[in-house]
């Protein structure tokens, strides 16, 4: 490489041959780099499995959900057993509760902290208070169809949908719009939607019976075989409040069991 000496510097002056040869070999040094990552990523998804590795296999199956129930006695077991009977006769779920050591009297459910706030602020002939009841979100990681994710999460939003449609029957009959036989009969197609629930989770699920789809099943099950139940009573009103309270906390249940 040449020297031009520049008063007291030295300049290397770079022969334009070999820069020119320079610039043409680089893309093709680019290109062959850029071979070589492609076929190394190519060969490290074929010898591992990154789904696994970084769990991307996660689904979301159930979104949060808080629900807020009116308790209008607090207090021990004794006392609130004591009340259950009359809270039952004058149109109350009468579900007994319990949190830690404390025992709540559940008089009714429902979905927004306002609506059951509205109605403590009512009782005032009560210990009125709201008691939360929290849904956890579930995700899942575990190898499912899209048909099989799609039936799963409809399947365990009954819990949600279970409430709007009771919630809907009990209002309608306590308001007298409907009267007791067509109230009952509401709740039976509710029945057999759960029954059918069960069926379509068996469907899509034929050999593979994991403990949230299990779990499921048993959910769908007990929610048919309570609305069945209900569409026996002598107290329509308090039991179906009460059906609509055990469906959300069998729902915890499910929840706790799952996450075992």
């Amino acid at each position: 490489m040449p020297i031009i000496q520049n008063g007291s510097y030295y300049v290397y002056q770079q022969n334009v041959k070999n820069r020119q040869k320079n610039h043409k070999i680089m893309p093709f040094f680019v290109f062959l780099m850029i071979i070589f990552v492609v076929f190394c990523v190519f060969y490290a998804f074929k010898q591992f499995d990154f789904v696994k590795v970084f769990n991307m296999n996660k689904y979301l199956i159930f979104e949060q959900k808080t629900y807020y129930a009116v308790s209008i006695l607090s207090g021990d077991r004794e006392e609130i057993v004591a009340n259950q009977t009359m809270a039952k006769a004058g149109g109350s779920a009468g579900y007994i509760y319990q949190s830690n050591q404390k025992y709540y009297l559940l008089a009714n459910i429902y979905n927004s902290f306002d609506d059951a706030n509205s109605v403590v602020q009512k009782l005032t002939e009560y210990q009125a208070e709201i008691v939360k009841i929290d849904l956890d979100r579930l995700i899942l990681s575990a190898e499912y169809t899209p048909e099989q994710l799609s039936t799963l999460k409809y399947v365990l939003n009954g819990v949600n949908r279970s409430v709007d449609t009771i919630t809907n029957i009990v209002t309608s009959f306590d308001r007298g719009e409907i009267l007791e036989g067509e109230a009952k009969q509401k709740l039976q197609v509710f029945a057999n939607s759960c029954q059918q629930d069960k069926e379509t989770l068996a469907n899509a699920f034929p050999l593979c019976c994991d403990n949230i789809v299990a779990y499921a099943k048993i959910f769908c099950s007990q929610t048919a075989s309570n609305a069945n139940a209900t569409n026996l009573s002598t107290n329509f009103s308090s039991d179906a409040k009460r059906l609509m309270i055990e469906i959300v906390f069998n729902f915890v249940d499910l929840q706790k069991n799952v996450k075992k």
